[in-house]
């Protein structure tokens, strides 16, 4: 197949703006990384980790996703929303607001530590960090310690 047998080497220093490059040593193969918030993450929350190698991080995520909707169901808070003001409760409605916040809060959380999350692993098993130099700057501004 022509498509592979011609790839094209990719210069690293070309991938400042916001990514990591990193590269497999034994493979030759290139990961862009962006150094920030994952919105994947934050949207496609258990996938993702579990896409990005993290299963026991996303089976976690599952379970607290799973707990949440059966306590919601078990106290009869459908709808939350909606019926806040409506005769509920306020130990019903408390509850599932917390619940709801909870939920809210580890999505946010794995939005934002996702990409730092994937770019450790990739250190730890190996993989090589292209455009260090480069990229100084961007992770001191995000406040990302990967050493």
């Amino acid at each position: 197949m022509p498509i592979f047998e011609k790839q094209q080497i990719i210069d690293p220093a070309l991938f400042v703006d916001n990514k990591l490059v990193f590269m497999n040593p034994q493979t030759g193969r290139l990961k862009l990384i962006k150094v920030g918030f994952c919105f994947p993450g934050f949207i496609f929350d258990c996938i993702v980790l579990f896409v990005k190698g993290f299963t026991g991080h996303g089976l976690i995520v599952l379970g607290f996703y799973i707990i949440t909707f059966i306590m919601i169901d078990l106290i009869g808070a459908k709808g939350v929303i909606g019926d806040v003001s409506f005769g509920q409760p306020p130990v019903k409605t408390i509850v599932s607001l917390t619940l709801w916040i909870g939920w809210l809060g580890m999505k946010t959380y794995i939005g934002v530590f996702a990409n730092l999350w994937q770019a450790k692993d990739l250190l730890a098993r190996g993989w090589i960090l292209q455009n260090a130099t480069a990229a100084k700057e961007t992770l001191n501004a995000k406040n990302w310690q990967l050493g």
